[in-house]
């Protein structure tokens, strides 16, 4: 089905969403050349359209080194490197996977409260803060050192001198693959 969020702006629940989400959900990945045109196919079509341009979006995206996000700070700008891969300011890579589909949506999953869940923590600040807090998170890694998991990923539980999570968490635990910075995750831990 069709998000409309990726045209409009705003997600099924009223809010606003940042041009990084917009780009994820799918409104870029429409023929460029005609905005109008790729509206209307997509509100036709769904996500038929969307999945025919990814590939080219993906594609102009590399060449072109456009910021998929521009969070304040300098930190949390995403930049696709293709393949549906997106690298941080601080040398993240989101990739592939998750229930959300890309680990970017995984992490920004993280900036609202989920009922559905019994445990789940929510980042202070909103989606706009959430990857430029893991950014800075991952480049104050040196001062912990991981532990590795029995299923080989690195946990770095990183404490950050302030609150980054809304019930006062000031932690902020990265889940990468094991001697790289794919995320598998991050959220605030106490």
């Amino acid at each position: 089905m069709f998000n409309k969020a990726a045209i409009t702006g705003v997600d099924e629940n009223g809010n606003k969403v940042g041009v990084g989400e917009r780009i994820f959900r799918g409104a870029l990945a429409l023929p460029i050349a005609k905005p109008v045109k790729g509206v209307k196919m997509a509100t036709k079509y769904g996500d038929d359209v969307l999945a025919a341009g990814k590939k080219k979006f993906d594609d102009f995206a590399q060449r072109s080194k456009k910021v998929a996000c521009n969070c304040p700070g300098g930190s949390g700008k995403l930049k696709s490197i293709g393949n549906g891969k997106w690298k941080s300011s601080a040398g993240l890579i989101y990739g592939q996977g998750s229930k959300h589909g890309n680990r970017v949506k995984h992490v920004l999953a993280h900036a609202r409260p989920d009922p559905t869940k019994p445990k789940h923590s929510v980042f202070v600040g909103g989606r706009k803060k959430v990857l430029g807090l893991v950014d800075e998170a991952w480049s104050m890694r040196s001062k912990v050192k991981p532990v590795i998991q029995k299923n080989g990923n690195a946990v770095y539980n990183v404490p950050m001198g302030k609150q980054v999570g809304t019930q006062g968490e000031k932690t902020v635990r990265i889940v990468v693959r094991q001697g790289t910075s794919e995320v598998i995750t991050a959220f605030p831990v106490p």
